[in-house]
């Protein structure tokens, strides 16, 4: 071939496949620097959107009414977009674009969830058929459609038998709180609502003695808990310097509720105290401003209603030569929680899986052999999921009814949250079909187990490809879900091992090898001071300017023209500096989980077997009377936690 031939082949295939295949790899390389960048940009918006949700939910002291939480949830969303739109910017993509781009946005909370995706006006639709044909496009292309939380979706589950005597419906949460409505056992309209809890006769329900404690002595012996607030006016002192001030208090009617006195500065205590065995007049105008509630201008609104006021003096009980607020969430928990699981054991204990069907009355779980079903991603057999038992105890992972548990809530999330984003259709995305992502099963961990916000971007044209991503932010530090590894002791230790004796105030989790060391070992001396939210260990802060400053100023008669503030959590008999523990905050493998607590073993991966915990400190009393203890702030933690699902009666 002569030479000519061979530059004539190079110039017409050669040259053309070399610039095709430059092409390629520069738009491939493009595309995964640009998704990569997607990536990073779904991620800040996802988490500023959380952080705008956590700040708003962990400062709002003042209501916990289901309002106040979807004007978080919508202020987290208008984070969320700006944060999109302000990194998309410089790749020419407005805000509107971006909502278009996003067909969902999940806010999965203890309860239920809401939805936020693009609805169909159904107002404004009534409407339109007074219009020309091409008023109705229109109208159908944008106004008959509008962004919006769509309505909340409960975690439940219907459970129909084949012999027609039942016919409820089960309301699920994070934990082992449920709602059942429906017929029961041939009843109708049954609604009943509770926590679900396994007791043992001796060492949680018995008497105990001068030594060892269970956990109904230790909740109605009632517990102190305490909280630092920013008074911005100090009772009448007109002065922009707020103070901080340390005050008991217990939650009442889903809000807290202080006593009127700053353990902070006890010199304005004796002003206010109350003695409710002196019949003086004196006395008993304290009254009137003994109780207070957190107001939003961050003064105290005085509780005024007399049957109020005697419910909270009922709270009070002397402790040495005062009189202190005691909380008996702990025991009502309990004393519900037993009633209710006793009915459900009676009333729902034969109920399995296989009683459980979808909308339409469909089985999810097939009961024929030769056609298997089950659409629930845990299959728990003949399990009965409300039969609670040691084996079936709902505080720990792996039991029939936590499996099942979880099972409804992925089950109820993907159903509908695909059928949210199938119907999905904008003028930013005509043509491309929307659909939910298989989540990884870390995903889903966290959604079955916390507070989270899942984000979706789709559509968008990114290379040589279509964007499709999404994440999952699981809200660790929330009021609502109050999961076992969410709390934290507060112990006061004393160590004589020494010549002199040491004390110490410190935060640990519950299962800390040092702290459990301590509480077992006759060389300390510890005194819990109280079971705590993780949430409650962040640093608060308020910062008031410009327009709220001087609106302010005209309810306190203050002056100044702003201020700042930062202050942390403190406890009742703090009078030692507190922090964190090094050993399990810090290093958190130095600390047994929650459900190991429990269960009174762990598993030692060095050995390979289980083993006790308390054989590695030589003794078991005490750590019984810790664990008991710290059921009881569990059970006091959950019974005041935000819970819209606790509608019913028992």
């Amino acid at each position: 071939m002569k030479l000519q031939h061979i530059a004539v082949i190079f110039v017409i295939i050669i040259v053309p496949l070399t610039l095709v295949l430059s092409t390629y790899i520069s738009t491939g390389i493009k595309t995964i620097r640009y998704t990569s960048k997607y990536d990073s940009y779904l991620i800040d918006a996802t988490y500023d959107a959380l952080k705008a949700y956590q700040l708003n939910s962990f400062n709002n002291n003042i209501s916990s009414l289901s309002n106040s939480k979807i004007r978080d949830i919508e202020a987290s969303i208008n984070v969320y977009f700006n944060t999109l739109a302000s990194d998309f910017k410089a790749a020419g993509y407005t805000y509107d674009q971006m909502v278009g781009y996003t067909p969902a946005l999940l806010f999965s909370l203890y309860d239920g969830y809401y939805v936020y995706t693009r609805n169909f006006d159904v107002e404004k639709s009534a409407t339109a058929g007074n219009r020309s044909e091409l008023e109705i496009k229109m109208a159908e292309e944008s106004q008959l459609y509008n962004y919006g939380l769509k309505p909340f979706v409960y975690y439940s589950c219907r459970y129909v038998t084949p012999d027609g005597k039942y016919d409820f419906v089960v309301n699920y949460t994070l934990d082992n709180k449920i709602s059942v409505i429906g017929k029961v056992n041939g009843n109708n309209n049954v609604t009943k609502s509770g926590p679900l809890v396994f007791w043992d006769a001796e060492s949680e329900d018995g008497e105990g003695d001068e030594d060892r404690k269970t956990v109904k002595t230790l909740a109605e012996e009632g517990e102190r808990l305490s909280d630092t607030l920013l008074i911005v006016n100090n009772d009448g002192n007109n002065s922009n310097e707020a103070t901080a001030g340390e005050y008991e208090y217990i939650v009442y009617n889903n809000q807290k509720v202080y006593l009127n006195y700053d353990w902070h500065n006890p010199g304005n205590v004796e002003n206010v105290k109350y003695n409710p065995e002196d019949v003086s007049e004196a006395n008993r105008e304290k009254k009137n401003y003994l109780f207070f509630k957190y107001s939003s201008d961050y003064t105290k609104d005085y509780v005024s209603s007399p049957g109020d006021i005697d419910y909270l003096i009922g709270n009070l009980k002397k402790y040495g030569e005062d009189y202190h607020l005691y909380s008996y969430s702990a025991r009502d928990y309990f004393n519900d929680g037993k009633e209710f699981t006793t009915w459900c054991k009676d009333n729902l204990g034969e109920i399995t899986q296989y009683d459980a069907v979808d909308s339409e009355g469909n089985p999810l779980v097939s009961r024929e052999f030769d056609s298997y079903y089950c659409k629930f991603v845990t299959d728990i057999g003949e399990e009965k999921i409300f039969d609670i038992n040691q084996n079936n105890n709902p505080l720990l992972p792996g039991s029939a009814f936590n499996e099942h548990r979880i099972s409804v809530i992925r089950y109820s999330i993907e159903s509908n949250l695909s059928s949210a984003m199938a119907s999905y259709i904008t003028k930013e995305n005509k043509g491309y079909v929307f659909a939910m992502p298989v989540f990884s099963e870390d995903d889903w961990h966290k959604i079955e187990n916390n507070v989270c916000i899942s984000s979706f971007l789709q559509g968008m044209p990114v290379g040589n490809r279509i964007y499709d991503k999404y994440y999952v932010l699981s809200n660790n530090s929330n009021k609502d879900a109050i999961d076992l590894e969410s709390i934290y002791t507060v112990a006061k230790v004393t160590d004589q091992t020494g010549d002199t004796p040491y004390v110490s105030i410190e935060y640990h989790m519950p299962g800390c090898h040092d702290l459990l060391h301590k509480i077992m070992n006759t060389g300390y001396t510890v005194e819990i001071l109280g079971f705590y939210q993780t949430s409650d260990f962040k640093r608060r802060n308020i910062s008031i300017s410009g327009e709220d400053i001087n609106a302010l100023s005209q309810l306190n008669n203050m002056e100044g023209t702003n201020f700042n503030y930062y202050y942390y959590h403190t406890y009742i008999n703090a009078e030692t500096p507190k922090g964190a523990c090094y050993e399990c905050i810090v290093n958190a493998t130095n600390a047994y989980s929650a459900a190991e607590m429990i269960k009174g073993i762990y598993y030692d991966y060095e050995e390979g077997e289980y083993k006790s915990i308390t054989q590695n400190y030589g003794g078991s009393v005490n750590y019984e009377n810790y664990l008991a203890q710290f059921k009881v702030g569990l059970y006091r933690i959950r019974n005041d936690a935000y819970m819209l699902n606790g509608y019913f009666g028992k």
